[in-house]
């Protein structure tokens, strides 16, 4: 079963070879702080475990708070139909850290961008055979653990500090040659933003149409207020930079299907487009 998934996640993925570039800073873009989609690929690739490239495709392509998505139990996945199961993922306490977060969120399942669930899964099976596995000294089922070689190694990863995980995602920025923005990289949380933009502006639908409406991106991500997810929204300007940028961006060098993120990107903004620039004329 867990060879299946490997074999039909493989197909979405093309090794190429890592550079290292100097970084460029660029400004905020906006005043919106999420992580560039088009970027994605990159810094997933170049993330040097299958820990963090499971966890940053989940935080990025599920939309999970950093603090949900180290709370999950490996007992949250079903690796048969490639679900994340948010029911009970968050019980228990640690001497460390004290008792784990919770926020109120109505959705039970994590619902990936389409399509994505295969590569996360992809992840999380090369992470536990080559990785996880041997090292939990206590018995814990939590998913995301520890993997420096010291006394710590093994213990859940929640019971590190935000500093250092967002350190090892920084790490991989420069690996990527991620442009830093005002001086610095993006944090952790930068990626459950990237989620929301997605999801809001440019996630297909049934209709043809792109963008999901505000209120069902609300009950996804497990925001309290609407207006915290109207911050995703964007400008019809961005729409269209979307679909030029689109072609100009080497998503597929990552690793990532090129298609898969072009037709879920580009293919209902570029009919929006031209209809945006027919109404102008």
């Amino acid at each position: 079963m867990l060879g299946g998934v490997i074999r039909n996640a493989a197909q979405m993925l093309k090794k190429r070879r890592r550079w290292l570039v100097k970084q460029r800073v660029e400004p905020w873009d906006d005043g919106h702080h999420e992580f560039p989609l088009d970027r994605l690929g990159l810094v997933i690739e170049a993330a040097q475990s299958y820990r963090d490239k499971a966890l940053y495709t989940l935080l990025a392509c599920g939309g999970l708070r950093t603090h949900e998505a180290l709370q999950l139990r490996i007992s949250a996945l079903n690796f048969d139909i490639q679900q994340v199961d948010l029911h009970d993922f968050i019980y228990g306490v640690t001497p460390t850290r004290g008792e784990l977060r919770r926020k109120g969120r109505s959705a039970r399942y994590v619902y990936f961008w389409p399509g994505y669930e295969r590569l996360f899964f992809h992840y999380v099976v090369r992470y536990l055979e080559t990785e996880r596995r041997h090292l939990v000294q206590d018995p814990h089922s939590y998913l995301f653990v520890k993997l420096k070689a010291d006394a710590a190694r093994g213990q859940p990863l929640f019971t590190a500090t935000d500093k250092a995980r967002d350190h090892s995602f920084k790490r991989a920025q420069r690996r990527a040659g991620i442009p830093l923005v005002n001086g610095r990289g993006y944090g952790l949380h930068a990626l459950r933003h990237s989620y929301g933009v997605y999801m809001v502006n440019h996630c297909p639908r049934e209709d043809g149409g792109v963008g999901l409406d505000l209120a069902v991106v609300q009950r996804l991500m497990g925001h309290a207020q609407l207006s915290t997810t109207m911050h995703y929204a964007r400008h019809e300007k961005h729409k269209i930079d979307a679909v030029l940028n689109a072609g100009r961006r080497l998503y597929g060098r990552a690793g990532l299907d090129p298609r898969t993120f072009r037709e879920a990107l580009a293919e209902g903004h570029i009919r929006e487009a031209k209809r945006l620039l027919s109404d102008a004329s």
